[in-house]
């Protein structure tokens, strides 16, 4: 992990300007820490944040919960113009609306599940960012013979549609879909 916060350390050094620079965080990361959470909080997931040494994590818990609060203070200190962008996946509570479709009263609360561990988890600062399509289906059709759904149907984005407003309706802030925020930054600036 130290090799990785060095990395991200860099980046904010780099990206920092006038202009705005969106920073996607890993977009599958959130999703295993989902899945790995006890109680829907990802504190409870071990990760080396402190434990690595570098001045800029001292004082942190070595949590999941920790990351994202170095990226905010990373933001402050190296590059305010840097927007955070965490991914949330439509899978990370276990169910893959996408693969499964279940009735809306399901995605509705998968995405209030998604909304209540990102809240405990991120800052709010940082906007989230979904999934509206299954990025990986081609990948997942001739390299792992796993029949994944190659068209993205309108269903399919009315369900992935509840299921953001599920999760935004536990969030202090609207969801990003990665064009908010630049227009956010360029209102404010």
């Amino acid at each position: 992990m130290t090799s990785y916060y060095q990395d991200v350390i860099l980046f904010y050094q780099r990206a920092a300007g006038k202009s705005p620079v969106v920073l996607h965080v890993e977009p599958d990361l959130w999703a295993y820490l989902e899945q790995k959470a006890q109680n829907n909080n990802a504190s409870t997931v071990p990760v080396q944040v402190s434990a690595t040494g570098l001045p800029d994590l001292a004082g942190l818990p070595n949590t999941a919960a920790a990351s994202p609060k170095h990226s905010c203070a990373c933001a402050t200190s190296y590059a305010p113009n840097v927007i955070l962008a965490y991914h949330f996946s439509t899978w990370g509570t276990g169910t893959d609306i996408l693969y499964s479709r279940p009735a809306d009263a399901t995605v509705s609360a998968l995405g209030v599940t998604t909304g209540q561990f990102t809240s405990r988890s991120a800052p709010t600062s940082i906007s989230p960012s979904p999934t509206w399509t299954d990025r990986d289906a081609a990948f997942s059709n001739t390299s792992t013979g796993m029949v994944a759904p190659l068209g993205t149907t309108a269903d399919d984005y009315r369900r992935s549609a509840l299921y953001i407003s599920a999760f935004v309706s536990d969030r202090s802030e609207a969801s990003s879909h990665l064009a908010n925020p630049l227009r956010q930054h360029q209102n404010a600036g």
